[in-house]
C-alpha cells in the first residue's frame, strides 16, 4: 500500500511557503450553486461554501506539484472548511445574483495561513502514526464513474480522494484494482451474481483490509444554463465487510453548477464522496469494533464440506479438527444432500485465507470457490 506520509510532508512544507502575507491577501472568490425546486435559500448557502471551498484548495494547493499531494490536499480542505470560521475569514460580499436557475455570489476572503499550516501537520501526523501501526484495520476501496453516455470511466482522483478520508477517519485505506477491472467490464452491479464476484474478488485482493467500499458515481446529465454548467451524478456505494456479514448502502443524487461541463461533473462527484465517505464511515467503524472486540480479530463465517462418504463420523472428525484449531462452533449440522456446515467464530486468524489454510492442512480437504449468496455474505466451501 501506497505511504502518503511523504507526499504530506511535501504539502506541508507548500502552506509553510504560503505565510507571505501576499500569498494570504483578501481575494475576490466566484462560487456558484443550481437553485433546486425553488429553494434559493439554500442554493444562496451552497454557493457561499462553493467559493469558500475554492479559495481554500487554492490556498493548500500552492505550489504542489503531484496530483497525489493534490488529491490528499482534498482532505486538509475539508477539515479546513469544517471550521471555516477560524481558518476563512468572510470580509464582505461583493456582489450576488440569480442568473437563471443559478445562484452566483463573489465574497472577498481572507485565510489564517498559520490556522492552515496547522491543519495540514495534524491530518499529515495521522497518517504517519497510521504507517507506525500495521496492525490497524484497513479498507479496500474501488470507486468508478459512468459517464452521461453509460460508458465506465475510470476516476483516479476521487479514489485518492476516498483513500484519504478513510485514512483521516484511523484506517488504513488502499485501492483494490482487481474489483475496479471487475467494475469497468461489468454494467449491471445489481445483479446478486455480480456482487457475491465483487466480494470474492474482494478478499483475493485484499492486503489486510476487514471491509470493501465499493462505489459508483453515475453522470445523469450535463445541461447548459447560461453561462455555467449543471450536472447531476447519482452516488451508489456499499461498504461490505469481508469477515462477517456486515453491509451497508449509500444512494442519492447529487447536483453542482460550474463554468465548465467538466467542472460542474467534478464538483458533484466530490459532493457525493463526502456524503458518501461520512455516512459510511460511521459504519465502518463499527465494523471494525465488531471484527475486534477487545483487541481480538474475529471471523465469523459459514463453512460448507462436501463429498464426506461417512457423513457423520466425517462431521464428528470435522468438529474435532476445528476445536484443535481453536475455531468456536456456534452451530452444526448436516444438511438435505449429504453434506455437513459449521457456523463459526475463529479469532486466532488474521484473515480468512490463513483459516482456511490452516482448515484444509488440518483435515487433508480442498478448498472451493467461496459461493456466499448475497453481498456481505461469508460461505467457506471445502470438499474431501
Amino acid at each position: 500500500m501506497k505511504s502518503f506520509a511523504r507526499p504530506f510532508a511535501a504539502l506541508a512544507a507548500c502552506v509553510l511557503l504560503s505565510a507571505a502575507p501576499a500569498l494570504c491577501s483578501a481575494e475576490i472568490v466566484e462560487g456558484q450553486a443550481p437553485i433546486i425546486d425553488g429553494n434559493v435559500d439554500q442554493a444562496r448557502y451552497a454557493a457561499r461554501q462553493d467559493a469558500m471551498r475554492t479559495y481554500v484548495e487554492g490556498k493548500v494547493g500552492v505550489h504542489v506539484q503531484s496530483s497525489t499531494e493534490v488529491d490528499m490536499g482534498m482532505v486538509v480542505s475539508d477539515r479546513i472548511l469544517t471550521n471555516s470560521n477560524g481558518y476563512v475569514q468572510l470580509k464582505r460580499i461583493v456582489d450576488e445574483k440569480q442568473a437563471g436557475g443559478i445562484y452566483i455570489v463573489h465574497l472577498d476572503l481572507d485565510a489564517d495561513t498559520h490556522l492552515m499550516e496547522t491543519a495540514v501537520a495534524d491530518v499529515q501526523s495521522r497518517l504517519e502514526a497510521l504507517e507506525a501501526n500495521s496492525s490497524r484495520s484497513g479498507v479496500s476501496v474501488a470507486v468508478g464513474g459512468v459517464d452521461e453516455n453509460g460508458r465506465f470511466e475510470s476516476v483516479p482522483k476521487i479514489n485518492n480522494y476516498v483513500r484519504g478520508m478513510m485514512e483521516d477517519k484511523g484506517f488504513y485505506a488502499v485501492t483494490n484494482d482487481g474489483v475496479l477491472q471487475y467494475m469497468a467490464t461489468h454494467r449491471d452491479l445489481d445483479d446478486p451474481n455480480a456482487l457475491v464476484e465483487i466480494r470474492q474478488l474482494a478478499r483475493q485482493y485484499r492486503e489486510a483490509e476487514n471491509s470493501l467500499l465499493r462505489g459508483t458515481l453515475s453522470t445523469q446529465s450535463i445541461t447548459r444554463q447560461g453561462g455555467s454548467y449543471v450536472a447531476v451524478v447519482h452516488a451508489s456505494f456499499e461498504l461490505i465487510g469481508l469477515d462477517n456479514n456486515d453491509s451497508n448502502s449509500f444512494a442519492n443524487y447529487f447536483t453542482a453548477s460550474a463554468s465548465s461541463p467538466v467542472g460542474a461533473k467534478q464538483k458533484a462527484q466530490e459532493m457525493a464522496v463526502r456524503e458518501a465517505v461520512n455516512s459510511l464511515g460511521q459504519k465502518a467503524l463499527k465494523t471494525d469494533q465488531r471484527e475486534n472486540r477487545g483487541g481480538v480479530h474475529h471471523i465469523k463465517t459459514m463453512l460448507a464440506f462436501t463429498n464426506l462418504g461417512d457423513p457423520a463420523g466425517r462431521a464428528k472428525q470435522i468438529l474435532a479438527a476445528l476445536s484443535n484449531l481453536g475455531i468456536h462452533v456456534i452451530r452444526s449440522g448436516l444438511t438435505s444432500n449429504g453434506g455437513f456446515q459449521a457456523f463459526i467464530d475463529a479469532t486466532q486468524y488474521q484473515d480468512t485465507g490463513a483459516l482456511q489454510e490452516a482448515i484444509t492442512q488440518s483435515l487433508g480437504c480442498t478448498s472451493m470457490m467461496d459461493e456466499g449468496a448475497s453481498i456481505g455474505s461469508s460461505k467457506m466451501q471445502f470438499t474431501f
